[in-house]
């Protein structure tokens, strides 16, 4: 009785097993459900791009949110619907115009990139991608000059506006 107990056991397992590979789903879709049409290559493009504008990746002044997600997180949450739907058509506009310079965002220089992004926030581009630039760059500046580490390190902010000696001589 019991042996029928341990193969009906671990045959559900072994089902369980061969299904759950072909269940997962984009992680990018679940996480910001109000930007429609985000994916992961989408948000590999924000962080390229976030990195582009402040290189602070690998050093001891990177925040300790990685700025992809700050900047979607902020525009899921904070901004809105009206927003969120140029971000995301300035998102694809902006996708379309690293495609034209004939490679992959990633593969460009840095000041290819830098170069392509000041193309983008010009005043000859549409409304969309000016405000998707411009919302980028400003979340990113927002995500590493308000982190602890900036804070501390770079302007040398304290928690509290003195600290309090009780014993001080007078003389």
């Amino acid at each position: 009785m019991e042996r029928r107990a341990a193969l009906k056991g671990l045959a559900f397992i072994a089902v369980g097993a061969a299904i759950l590979p072909h269940c997962k789903s984009d992680p990018a879709a679940i996480k910001f459900e109000n930007l429609s049409g985000l994916n992961t290559e989408n948000q590999k493009l924000i962080q390229q791009l976030s990195h582009a504008i402040i290189p602070v990746k690998g050093t001891e002044m990177a925040p300790t949110m990685p700025s992809d997600e700050f900047i979607l997180m902020s525009v899921n949450d904070c901004y809105s619907p009206e927003d969120q739907v140029k971000f995301t058509k300035g998102l694809a506009e902006f996708t379309a115009l690293a495609n034209k310079k004939g490679s992959d965002f990633s593969v460009l220089s840095p000041a290819e990139q830098l170069s392509l992004f000041e193309s983008a926030i010009s005043d000859q581009s549409s409304e969309n991608l000016k405000m998707f630039a411009k919302t980028t760059k400003d979340l990113t500046l927002r995500n590493v000059t308000t982190s602890q580490i900036f804070m501390e390190k770079y302007r040398a902010f304290k928690m509290l506006p003195g600290t309090y000696v009780a014993c001080k001589s007078m003389s």
